[in-house]
């Protein structure tokens, strides 16, 4: 199993950039609203909400959700006491992927767990959570 979490922060005003030197972190997404990108395949699309965006995707390979909360508990260290209280954030939240990976594991559920300082940090921290669930599609 795979989990990685990621920290959303979306706001119609928002500025990335003061989010970025604030939490002192590098997101992997941070666009400003009406943002103009092209996709891919040539479609050029405008940012209608403001985003911003950090994950441990690439940075911690562990199947505890606790682990990833504490790491992202680390990296914000002292730098914001609620993410919800930034200016501009209308909505805040970590989106907690998990992928059953393994084929031969039978399709019984996955269990996630979330110690009691993870929750309590997170509610501190005034964030929701997302869960999604990717499974490997065994029998």
């Amino acid at each position: 199993m795979l989990i990685s979490v990621t920290l959303r922060i979306a706001g119609a005003k928002i500025d990335p950039e003061h989010i970025s030197s604030v939490l002192k972190i590098q997101p992997i997404v941070a666009r400003p609203t009406g943002e103009i990108r092209k996709l891919k395949s040539g479609k050029e699309i405008t940012q209608r909400c403001g985003m911003w965006a950090w994950s441990t995707r690439d940075s911690l390979e562990s199947s505890s959700l606790a682990e990833h909360i504490q790491y992202l508990a680390k990296a914000l260290e002292h730098r914001v006491e609620s993410i919800a209280k930034l200016p501009f954030v209308e909505r805040a939240w970590l989106d907690v992927c998990v992928v059953e990976s393994d084929p031969n594991r039978s399709n019984n559920g996955v269990i996630v767990n979330l110690d009691v300082e993870s929750i309590q940090y997170l509610d501190k921290l005034g964030v929701q959570l997302e869960f999604t669930f990717y499974g490997s599609g065994g029998d």
